[in-house]
């Protein structure tokens, strides 16, 4: 196979970021994700090639390539520290275009390029009319060491955007092991919304939803159990009377580092699915009503004052 990286790096280059993006939306698109805006910049005049955004995050990428099995000194764009969330991705590209593995240099999601200033001024690749090649004051050279090699594409973009490999399921209380419940009651707690220690109100519903990562319990939701004395006293403290027998939904609760990726829309709708009967809930919690409001619930009656702030009646109809 003809060896055309020399003197087509500027294809190649460009080849890859095409490649990269459609495999990366590809990826995303298999894991549910397809909230993911892509933008491409016209011309390489502030130090990166494209745009990526989900949510609140912004990614402006930088691209590099070659052919060795990890990067040397890099020269990255002064501009790019500029931005709120820039990063460099080096990727080793083989004669027939095979991709990986993949570098990282850059920040947590959210957060700007690491420092550069500290690193040398590289020289211009071309000479001038003096024969010297003077130096690219905006840029530092940033050395291959300072970069991290990633698995595979799946981990590049849980550095870019927020991790997103989730898996939720449901369980019965029963089916957990008491490790496992105390894992999920944990979260529960450290969420804020419930007081002391919830485990047992945990194995009194009738069905909890898990989310885990990488084999890890990062997310929690119950429907609880049908208490019809708990019902009629928050129909009473709301002014809002609604049937006892209605069933609450409720525990909703996310790990810190997992925040912010739509886990808890995503354990509502979970736990609501297929059910037509309706439900009620409460909270203080603003993310949380707003979930809510988004899975079909309406606030209902008034506000009462609860542990840590003002409770209100969340209802959705059957």
């Amino acid at each position: 196979m003809p060896d055309h990286g020399s003197t087509h790096s500027a294809l190649r280059e460009r080849v890859v970021e095409h490649v990269f993006v459609g495999e990366a939306l590809r990826t995303l698109w298999r894991w549910g994700i397809v909230n993911v805006e892509v933008l491409r910049s016209e011309f390489d005049a502030h130090g990166y090639d494209v745009v990526m955004v989900r949510r609140r995050t912004v990614r402006h990428i930088q691209f590099k390539t070659g052919t060795a099995k990890k990067p040397r000194d890099v020269s990255v764009s002064r501009t790019l520290g500029t931005k709120p969330s820039g990063c460099v991705i080096w990727i080793r590209v083989m004669p027939d275009l095979e991709m990986g593995p993949y570098f990282w240099f850059g920040g947590a999601h959210g957060q700007p390029l690491p420092p550069i200033e500290q690193y040398e001024i590289p020289l211009r690749a071309t000479h001038n009319k003096h024969g010297e090649r003077p130096p690219r004051q905006n840029h530092r050279l940033v050395p291959g060491a300072a970069f991290e090699q990633l698995v595979d594409l799946e981990d590049v973009l849980a550095r870019l955007l927020g991790e997103f490999r989730y898996q939720i399921s449901s369980a019965q209380p029963a089916q957990l092991s008491d490790i496992e419940l105390s894992a999920a009651a944990t979260l529960v707690q450290n969420g804020g919304a419930v007081q002391g220690n919830c485990k047992r109100h945990l194995q009194n519903a009738s069905e909890l939803a898990l989310v885990l990562c990488h084999d890890a319990l990062v997310g929690v939701g119950a429907i609880k159990s049908v208490r019809a004395n708990y019902a009629s006293t928050i129909a009473t403290r709301s002014r809002h009377a609604f049937p006892s027998d209605t069933p609450e939904l409720g525990y909703v609760s996310v790990h810190p580092d997992h925040r912010g990726n739509g886990l808890s829309e995503r354990i509502v709708a979970h736990l609501l699915a297929d059910k037509a009967t309706p439900f009620f809930a409460t909270t203080d919690d603003e993310n949380m009503k707003r979930t809510l409001r988004n899975a079909g619930f309406a606030h209902k009656g008034a506000e009462w004052p609860g542990e840590r702030g003002q409770l209100t009646l969340w209802v959705r109809a059957g």
